[in-house]
């Protein structure tokens, strides 16, 4: 076994042809026929030495070769000075396929099985099984992109009717907006049914002629959210097959502009408001983005992104708890027995026990050049933490439990 020649080869040659063809990855690169493998090689100076032993040498640049030599003369091949490194090839695949699979969609879709015992309802505690797939069956995608290709079968219900339920496409301003907002036209699923149910396509696009020019939003809505009805026995399906959708394209600065964040935060609106008129839960994607600002969560934008994901219910039991309408998410201070109170700003905060509203609380008093989680632990938390633990007396914990821990720490 050399040091030169990757573990996963070392293994292919240390095993029979018999085994290796029963491995999916291990018979990569072989010919059983021949009993002739096709390597990579990283090698320095020349390939004359290589050449004498390969039956071919395709040169590469920067100090790479692929060969395909005698598994017999491997060994030797990896004695020469100049070879530094030997690998095997290995397959590739369509990595949306691949992606499904390693991120345990393929699982999560195939209706697997799980037991429920002792329920209510079942008899001697049999075990009963369900089936219980996860296919996004009553649940909305949001898709805040460059639109979508509504004609793609992916798009589409067995019957050939569209999956998308709204469809407001920013940059047509020749039709109506959506109810409270000033730009753009919006489709709806009545009308894009018409659409498709021409059959010529310029007929279509007269009726809906929103277009996805970049094919960014199509591709991105096929991983969210493809019924595969595209390919083979819907092989590439999306994430969520059976979810309905709601597309938003936004509108570029100019003919060859990229959108704005203002269009961005209008479509999101604009989803989280229909899907309330929908009564049904949403999850929205939003595969546009830049890198300006300190990204610390302080942006109008940022912020907005965190109060519009809030449930109605969250808001209204913050409302109920007596917290300021215009300050929510924040957390309204009871004082309990053995609890500590830290001052920020003038007001008071409980820290222990330290829930996650105290936390949001706390973060909603800094002033907003402070409002991320590094200036909290360094300004506030750290401090007060170690004055605490330094001051045993105050600190409510029972003191028998840092016995051990650190022996900076001493028992009173």
């Amino acid at each position: 076994m050399s040091q030169k020649i990757e573990n996963q080869l070392n293994l292919a040659l240390s095993i029979t042809e018999e085994e290796r063809q029963k491995s999916e990855s291990l018979d990569i690169g072989y010919d059983l026929e021949e009993k002739e493998w096709e390597l990579i090689v990283k090698y320095s100076g020349t390939l004359e030495r290589v050449r004498t032993r390969a039956v071919y040498v395709t040169e590469l640049t920067g100090g790479y070769a692929i060969i395909q030599i005698k598994e017999s003369q491997i060994k030797e091949l990896a004695a020469f000075p100049e070879v530094e490194f030997i690998e095997k090839p290995k397959s590739l695949y369509f990595q949306i396929e691949n992606g499904r699979r390693v991120s345990c969609i393929d699982e999560v879709q195939a209706a697997p099985f799980f037991s429920s015992i002792g329920q209510e309802g079942l008899e001697d505690n049999q075990q009963k099984k369900q089936s219980f797939p996860l296919l996004g069956k009553e649940v909305l995608i949001g898709i805040v992109d460059s639109g979508i290709d509504y004609e793609n079968s992916d798009f589409r219900n067995a019957d050939g009717t569209t999956r998308i339920l709204a469809l407001w496409d920013q940059t047509l301003q020749n039709g109506k907006p959506p109810q409270g907002y000033h730009i753009g036209t919006e489709f709806t699923s009545e009308q894009i049914n018409e659409a498709l149910r021409m059959e010529v396509r310029e007929e279509r696009y007269r009726i809906v002629p929103s277009r996805d020019t970049s094919g960014h939003g199509t591709a991105v809505a096929g991983i969210a959210a493809g019924n595969g009805r595209g390919s083979k026995n819907g092989k590439y399906r999306g994430a969520a097959p059976e979810a309905g959708l709601l597309i938003v394209k936004m509108g570029g600065a100019g003919e060859t502009g990229f959108p704005r964040t203002t269009q961005l935060m209008r479509g999101v609106d604009y989803i989280v408001r229909k899907a309330e008129e929908l009564k049904k839960p949403v999850a929205i994607n939003i595969s546009f983005g830049n890198t300006y600002g300190s990204h610390d969560g302080i942006s109008l934008l940022e912020r907005y992104l965190n109060t519009v994901s809030l449930t109605k219910e969250q808001i209204e039991a913050w409302i109920k708890d007596k917290a300021p309408a215009d300050k929510y998410p924040v957390h309204d201070v009871t004082m309990g027995k053995g609890w500590d109170v830290c001052t920020v700003n003038d007001k008071e905060i409980n820290i222990f026990p330290f829930t996650t509203h105290a936390i949001i609380y706390l973060y909603s008093l800094q002033d907003i050049t402070q409002r991320n989680p590094r200036a909290i632990m360094r300004n506030l938390i750290e401090p007060y933490v170690k004055d605490a633990i330094e001051s045993l007396d105050r600190f409510p914990v029972r003191r028998n439990s840092l016995v051990g821990v650190d022996q900076g720490l001493r028992n009173k």
